[in-house]
């Protein structure tokens, strides 16, 4: 049983990203680089006793400098959407801050599937995911199936006006 959960994995993830594109009726984006530019990713593979889910937009253009801070909050929500579809009973799981958020997706969940690869250089060393500026995101779960994500901006203070907030208090978002 236990080896054959990678593959489980796998096509959970695989039919996760289905959904969620059948769900927002577009396809994905073509990157617009050219196809050697673009390394080549697994889609998961095992690591230590975890299953990291490697090709996903949040592991090829979180804080693309070509792409804005707001995409940036998109991915990591991409990123939570997995983990709901994945983990059933996530509302169980105490996901206070950043940290708690930040270790549930490196892989502390009951299913061992880190969507942030460890060592990944927008994670702190504190456990923290950083935005841009390389501050500390601001989790607010609103529920178990949503999360809104607060970044401080460019001037890299929380709670003034230039901070990038997703999905947008306004209701906006995807």
């Amino acid at each position: 049983m236990r080896r054959g959960l990678p593959g489980v994995v796998v096509l959970i993830s695989l039919a996760a990203v289905w959904w969620m594109l059948r769900e927002r009726g577009g396809t994905p984006a073509v990157d617009p680089r050219p196809a050697a530019a673009v390394a080549p990713a697994a889609v998961a593979v095992s690591l230590e006793g975890f299953t990291v889910v490697g090709d996903t937009g949040f592991a090829r253009h979180y804080r693309d400098p070509g792409r804005s801070a707001e995409d940036d909050l998109k991915e990591v929500t991409g990123l939570l959407d997995a983990a709901v579809l994945l983990v059933k009973d996530i509302d169980r799981i105490p996901l206070a801050d950043n940290a708690d958020f930040t270790r549930f997706l490196q892989g502390e969940n009951p299913h061992r599937v880190a969507w942030i690869v460890p060592g990944h250089p927008a994670v702190s060393s504190q456990g923290e995911l950083l935005d841009r500026w390389e501050q500390p995101l601001f989790f607010h779960r609103e529920s178990s199936r949503r999360t809104a994500l607060r970044s401080a901006g460019p001037d890299r203070e929380m709670w003034t006006g230039d901070d990038i907030v997703f999905p947008s208090p306004e209701g906006g978002g995807d």
